[in-house]
């Protein structure tokens, strides 16, 4: 069975995520693709599933709720030390964007308002991220029923 990468899409908007999966079939084929709504969410889903290859994080889901976790605790959590966490934001600045990789964000992106423009940041990012960067293999963090050498 082939390698099918599991990407990770942080988007409040549930139209926009499906829109977004659904464009992103063309440039990442056969990748599975999770969607969270919130932040808590998130964290649920990187807690069930520590093989991510990619995370996608709207900067609306981070600032709306003051009673989410603190996005570093997200960005730094075990499970993605190795896996590229980017933000993806409709207002980059050069604030913002110092911001987030102080907190550990691998990359910033605008967010595309268009069809077309995601078609091409998600190209775009397929290429550099799947193709040109490499990254160490997703390490698994050991169940409870794994026991573990040293």
């Amino acid at each position: 069975m082939p390698f099918s990468p599991t990407i990770l899409l942080v988007e409040a908007n549930h139209g926009l995520a499906q829109t977004v999966v659904q464009t992103a079939r063309r440039s990442f084929g056969n990748a599975i693709w999770h969607t969270a709504a919130s932040l808590d969410e998130a964290i649920d889903c990187v807690e069930k599933n520590d093989r991510y290859r990619l995370l996608l994080v709207d900067q609306k889901v981070i600032t709306g709720d003051s009673s989410t976790p603190p996005i570093e605790s997200f960005v730094r959590h075990p499970s993605l030390i190795h896996t590229p966490v980017l933000l993806l934001s409709s207002q980059l600045d050069a604030a913002r964007t110092k911001w987030a990789y102080e907190i550990g964000f691998s990359a910033c992106h605008i967010k595309p308002t268009t069809t077309e423009t995601w078609d091409t940041l998600l190209h775009q990012m397929h290429l550099y991220w799947f193709t040109i960067n490499l990254v160490p293999p997703t390490r698994f963090r050991p169940t409870p029923s794994t026991t573990q050498t040293t």
